[in-house]
């Protein structure tokens, strides 16, 4: 029983990315992480503005909230760019708020980590799977 669990763990920390379905499916982790990061942003700018400001967000955010919409549009068409950019711009933001604040909640950088890494794992599978298909069988 416990082998079936460590397998969900496993994949759910380093999924499958050898087929174009599971590099695919791969890739929508970094997808979900910029919309979930984008979505929760906009409410704190929204709420800093009407109310009061809140986690150092000001109306400045928004362009944070840009960047990781570009960064969700080009992963939705396996841009390899986008997906190293989306892991570079989630860090860099990390780093900036660990130096500001302090790391607050480091369970959630670990899981939002790993959602870009598998991201950037689905997208480059992905070109590579289809560049592979494009080659016609050597004799």
């Amino acid at each position: 029983m416990s082998t079936m669990n460590e397998e969900k763990a496993s994949k759910f920390w380093w999924p499958d990315v050898s087929t174009l379905d599971a590099a695919k499916q791969a890739a929508n982790a970094t997808v979900a992480a910029a919309v979930m990061i984008a979505v929760v942003t906009l409410g704190l700018v929204i709420y800093s503005v009407l109310q009061e400001p809140i986690l150092g967000v000001t109306v400045w955010s928004t362009v944070d909230i840009a960047l990781y919409a570009v960064v969700a549009f080009g992963m939705r068409k396996m841009s390899r760019v986008a997906a190293v950019a989306g892991f570079v711009l989630y860090l860099s933001s990390l780093a900036y708020q660990a130096s500001e604040k302090g790391l607050q909640n480091p369970v959630m950088a670990l899981l939002f980590i790993s959602f870009f890494i598998t991201g950037i794992r689905g997208a480059f599978s992905y070109h590579r799977i289809v560049k592979k298909s494009q080659q016609p069988a050597s004799k």
